[in-house]
């Protein structure tokens, strides 16, 4: 059987590490991205780079986005369909929140489109290495239309619902858990920095107990060196936490709203293009 057709929407840092993977694993890739520099590089790894988005999933048997948000996944998608097959399955792996994943399923329902609802868990490193976790929620028909591509990027799969918004709320969920563990470890540093007491010292600690991890040694690494080369974006998680307190309201916000104004203080300070662990910037330093 021939290997399924990949098309990739949206070559940043996590949707270029997925085409590579893919491409490593033997798949032919098409890839188009909106500054078409970023996604050239790809061509040398074997794949196929597209001016436009049409051009890109003509051809396909599977498309993936990987865009910033809804409004860029509709953009962009928008028009580009008049190319696929009626056999098609739409892998919208963007977070997009859950209004907007209720917009996009309308966009494919209008377009005759098959899409599963297909966020990530993951940033650039675990795609490399095909070690990512697909949040899904789609007709039993389409996931199983998926599987090569699963297989290919993925080492655990959890099952949200059958249909979309599900999978898309909950990676707000998990991307809030992702911001609570990173900041709880800014903060920890930055009250021992402040105590008067190695910051290296509360990975130390850590390292001897059950609350350590590896992303949390891999990221306080990030802290203590204060240098941030990017896997998951300060910007993107700020969207992120933004998209969860405006689609959550009743609920208590408090710990939401700090998380978000310290991302967002992040961006601010002209951390927004760096890794999430520069939020240990938003907590200062002490001098001398």
């Amino acid at each position: 059987m021939d290997a399924l057709h990949i098309s990739v929407i949206g070559t940043g840092t996590l949707g270029e590490a997925v085409a590579r993977r893919l491409l490593d694993r033997g798949f032919p890739v098409s890839v188009w991205n909106r500054t078409h520099s970023r996604a050239l590089p790809l061509a040398s790894a074997g794949a196929r780079v597209c001016r436009t988005p049409t051009e890109a999933v003509t051809g396909a048997d599977v498309v993936i986005t990987l865009l910033f948000d809804a409004a860029a996944v509709l953009d962009v998608m928008g028009d580009a369909w008049s190319g696929v097959s009626a056999s098609v399955v739409w892998m919208q792996s963007s977070t997009v929140g859950v209004k907007g994943s209720r917009e996009i399923a309308e966009l494919a329902r209008a377009r005759g489109i098959r899409c599963v609802d297909a966020p990530v868990l993951g940033t650039r490193g675990p795609a490399l290495e095909g070690t990512l976790t697909a949040l899904l929620a789609g007709a039993d028909e389409d996931v199983a239309r998926l599987d090569p591509v699963l297989q290919a990027l993925c080492t655990h799969r959890t099952v949200a619902g059958s249909a979309a918004p599900a999978a898309s709320a909950l990676k707000l969920a998990m991307n809030t858990w992702i911001a609570a563990l990173t900041a709880g470890a800014a903060q920890a540093m930055a009250v021992a920095e402040r105590l008067g007491v190695r910051e290296e010292l509360v990975l130390d600690a850590l390292s001897g107990t059950g609350m350590t991890s590896p992303y949390i040694q891999g990221k306080g690494a990030a802290m203590l060196r204060q240098d941030y080369p990017v896997q998951f974006s300060v910007d993107a998680l700020a969207k992120d936490l933004h998209l969860a307190l405006r689609e959550t309201p009743g609920q208590a916000p408090m710990l939401l709203t700090a998380l978000a104004g310290l991302f967002q203080e992040a961006v601010a300070s002209g951390h927004g293009a760096d890794d999430i662990a520069a939020v240990r910037e938003s907590f200062g330093h002490s001098v001398g």
